[in-house]
This record gives C-alpha cells, sequence and structure tokens, in this order.
C-alpha cells in the first residue's frame, strides 16, 4: 500500500499537521504581512492558532486564494445562504 510505513497509515493528527504545513508555507511565500500583523498581537490574542486567527480576520485569503486542493476543505467555512 502506497504511502504506508511499518508503523501503518498515517493518522488524522499527522495529515493535520502536514496540511498546516503546507499553508505556513504558502502564507510565508504570498502574504507574509499577515504574519507580521499576528506577530504584534498582544500576547492573549495569539493564544489562538495563526490559522484560526486567519479564518477569523481575513478568511478571503483562505476562500479565494488558497490553492485548489485546500479550497475544496475549506468550503465548510463559507456562510451558509440565507433563506427568504
Amino acid at each position: 500500500m502506497a504511502g504506508c510505513s511499518v508503523h501503518g497509515p498515517p493518522g488524522l493528527f499527522q495529515l493535520k499537521m502536514v496540511a498546516m504545513s503546507a499553508f505556513d508555507k504558502w502564507i510565508q511565500k504570498y502574504h507574509p504581512e499577515l504574519l507580521t500583523e499576528f506577530h504584534k498581537l498582544p500576547k492573549a490574542r495569539k493564544a489562538q492558532t495563526f490559522w484560526d486567527w486567519v479564518r477569523e480576520n481575513h478568511l478571503g485569503i483562505i476562500l479565494k486564494e488558497w490553492p485548489a486542493a485546500a479550497k475544496i476543505r475549506a468550503r465548510h467555512l463559507q456562510p451558509e445562504p440565507e433563506h427568504e
């Protein structure tokens, strides 16, 4: 089975860490100003993860600019359409 190590297939935690690492590398390359903004926050605000902070404050970057493969994962972030 491709992608399996001696210890078995990767778990959810390992996959999440790979995804977060990919996001961190992408954001460093295309939006280093967000990292600067995040690092200037008071210590209490930095208790949340960088991903959560970007999702709360710059959702458009995730939904519009994050590579297409990652957009599929971020669909749940879009607001529900309002029914009249």
